[in-house]
């Protein structure tokens, strides 16, 4: 779910002006997707928080990462900053939270009058895009805006409020028989001028929302923060944030209040020594230094006898274990990626997909056998290099100082590639080369488009026995390696281009989206050139892999009748031994008793695996092992075959 945050609400919770394209930087970083805006209601960032990160949900959590980000301490006021421990309400009325694991939290309000939002609280809302009514409903925004936890409000008193299942099965928040709420499909409207208000906040597990979706199908705001994950603490925060704001707002009495349900997990403790911090993000970590860094966020930390100890708080539950603890240090110390020695969870710090996508291009080209090159962004505008912008745009000019005039920006990366590529099949005979890197669009800094351009030509393999001519570079090698560079998209495919480039040029398509060109450049030379952009923005393709079924080992048969008391498990020792096996590999097969062999005596069939390491001539090595196995068992009187 997308929250509207102002942020002159952040600058006063941290004190300081935040500078936007800074704070932009860090919520990406955290996982989080952003969007500025600034409009006639005043400047606000929208931000959209991945599954098990609710605090970015929340103007109190985003304050907390703003403080890590610049190494503040914690704000002291009590509005400033979440709380380390969930705040505990008073059992005024016992609650019944019928399904498991739930959570309820109420209290019974009486308000004297229309509810008066201070001058900066209601510029907030106002920025937020919050309607302002007078009522009640304004502080809940405010809590729900500041905590992230979604509170809501009803008509009448707290006797009676359940969080129970209904006849259809559905989980609903009732008061008596009237139901207030349906979690994930809203809740009651408030009348205007109640006096007598019910405040209650409800926590399922995501599972159960999640759940809701598949059965419903969509979900209203609170079933999508629910979804992504929240403390189940968080019902008595904001319950606990109402009350006390509805005492400051409103003159408002509390009758009385409650919470039942499932009993929020004691705070983890985590102790990390120098030398794994050290070993698991950088050198030169200093503990005392990571502890003032999670502190700053909010996460208490400190200092024992050299060692690193850290306590989550309750709003920080993806804080589950030390390397958790190390992966937040490495974030907070402006790392842009996470080391590859920290494990992989949901929120890894800086998850650059654009980088991760050239990345995979790159190991893909390599496994392929192309080699990397990189090419000049300029040319001389004299250059014998052709200008074959898909757009027909043509190339920027550079005007500057002597010895730096007549130059144009490339417009592509294919004319450059293909100049090493004719020149490497000029003097060697082959061409497989392949360069990833930016094209600009315009003039204006950070304007360009990122490009992977591909060139195959000349010989691809060299003589053998088989061929003695090498095999040259074909079209079909050129489909083979469209293919697996957009695999992970869907499956490519080449139409012929309207506006052709190539001779012949066709246009890829994933996904029925045009995100290149391909096709044949000259008698010899094999190009492919993609819009990373483009191929970015498609949905990964998750495919499923079916393991190749195992072969079976070679094994071979014999039949040992035992005589009257004789142990199976002697005659399965000696076939291990003398069949020159291992003792797991060698089973019974078949039992037989009957009059064929007398009477009393049982003949077993037992099948002897064993491995070998070329399959060339298993049956003869199967023949030598059985011959040894029964002269072995003849050796001691044992009847076999």
């Amino acid at each position: 779910m997308v929250v509207r945050v102002p942020l002159a609400w952040l600058d006063d919770l941290c004190g300081r002006r935040v500078d936007r394209s800074h704070l932009a930087g860090w919520l990406r970083a955290a996982g989080a997707q952003v969007g500025e805006i600034d409009d006639a209601r005043g400047a606000a960032v929208e931000v959209l928080a991945p599954p098990g990160l609710g605090h970015l949900t929340s103007v109190l959590g985003l304050a907390a990462e703003i403080r890590g980000r610049l190494g503040q301490a914690a704000d002291e006021r009590a509005a400033g900053a979440l709380p380390v421990d969930p705040p505990v309400l008073r059992a005024d009325f016992a609650l019944l939270v019928e399904p498991a694991p739930a959570r309820l939290a109420a209290a019974a309000v009486v308000l004297p009058g229309p509810v008066e939002v201070p001058g900066p609280q209601a510029e907030w809302l106002t920025a937020a895009g919050v309607r302002l009514t007078g009522t009640v409903a304004d502080v809940l925004a405010f809590v729900q805006l500041e905590t992230g936890q979604p509170v809501h409000a009803a008509e009448g008193t707290l006797d009676g409020l359940a969080l129970r299942t209904n006849a259809e099965g559905e989980v609903v928040v009732a008061a008596g028989d009237q139901v207030l709420a349906v979690p994930g499909k809203g809740a009651a409207e408030l009348p205007r001028n109640c006096r007598e208000v019910v405040v209650y906040s409800w926590w399922l597990p995501p599972e159960a929302m999640r759940q809701v979706l598949r059965t419903a199908g969509r979900l209203d705001g609170t079933g999508q923060r629910l979804a992504c994950g929240l403390p189940s603490a968080g019902c008595d925060l904001a319950v606990a944030r109402v009350v006390e704001l509805v005492t400051a707002w409103a003159r408002g009495e509390v009758k009385a209040t409650a919470a039942g349900g499932v009993t929020p997990a004691p705070r983890p403790v985590f102790t990390i020594g120098e030398a794994e911090l050290r070993a698991i993000i950088a050198p030169d970590v200093d503990v005392r230094a990571a502890a003032t860094l999670l502190s700053a966020a909010g996460v208490p930390a400190v200092v024992e006898h050299g060692a690193l100890r850290v306590s989550p708080p309750f709003w920080r539950e993806d804080l589950t274990c030390a390397r958790m603890v190390a992966g937040e240090v490495a974030r907070l110390r402006g790392y842009r990626s996470i080391p590859v020695r920290l494990p992989a969870w949901d929120r890894v710090p800086s998850v650059d997909p654009a980088r991760q996508l050239r990345r995979t291009l790159r190991d893909v080209a390599v496994r392929w056998g192309l080699q990397q090159v990189t090419t000049p962004v300029l040319w001389p505008s004299s250059s014998d290099l052709p200008s074959i912008d898909p757009t027909g745009v043509d190339p920027m000019e550079v005007r500057g100082r002597t010895g730096l005039r007549n130059l144009r920006v490339r417009d592509s990366l294919l004319p450059a590639v293909l100049d090493v590529a004719t020149r490497s099949l000029e003097h060697t005979g082959a061409a497989h080369h392949f360069e990833i890197g930016p094209v600009p669009r315009s003039a204006r800094p950070g304007d360009e488009q990122w490009r992977m351009t591909a060139v195959l030509g000349g010989a691809l393999l060299p003589p053998s026995l088989v061929d003695p001519e090498p095999r040259a570079v074909t079209f079909a090698d050129l489909v083979g390696l469209v293919g697996m560079l957009g695999a992970g998209r869907g499956e490519p495919e080449l139409v012929p281009a309207e506006r052709s480039v190539f001779d012949p040029s066709f246009t890829v398509l994933v996904g029925g989206e045009r995100v290149g060109r391909a096709g044949v450049f000259g008698p010899q030379l094999f190009c492919v050139d993609l819009d990373l952009g483009a191929l970015q923005a498609l949905p990964l393709v998750r495919r499923s892999v079916r393991p190749v079924p195992q072969v079976p080992l070679p094994a071979f048969n014999v039949t040992v009748d035992l005589a009257p008391g004789q142990q199976a498990r002697e005659v399965l020792d000696l076939v291990a031994e003398a069949g020159m096996t291992r003792r797991d590999l060698v089973r019974v097969r078949d039992v037989y008793q009957g009059e064929r062999i007398g009477h009393g005596r049982t003949s077993l069939t037992i099948r002897a695996e064993f491995d070998m390491a070329d399959a060339t001539g298993a049956k003869a090595e199967g023949r030598r092992r059985r011959e040894a196995v029964l002269a072995a068992a003849r050796g001691r009187g044992w009847d076999c075959r």
